[in-house]
């Protein structure tokens, strides 16, 4: 749902007025909740290729990244 969606929603259902600055802070604690964060999704990515591999028998997967 995009941020101005959820203040529409917020002002209809609650008659509940925040700025879109605040809403938007909201909704990305909600999706870090709901998804988890993407540093906690970086430390995943060796495990999801070993998974690859043992699911896919025969294919080739690696990670390239660099340090800055």
């Amino acid at each position: 749902m995009s941020v101005k969606g959820m203040r529409n929603a917020l002002m209809k259902k609650y008659n509940l007025h925040k700025t879109y600055n605040t809403v938007w802070r909201a909704k990305w604690v909600i999706m870090d909740e709901i998804m988890g964060k993407h540093e906690e999704g970086f430390t995943l990515l060796a495990r999801y290729i070993e998974i690859i591999k043992v699911v896919n028998p025969g294919s080739i997967c690696y990670i390239k990244w660099n340090k800055k």
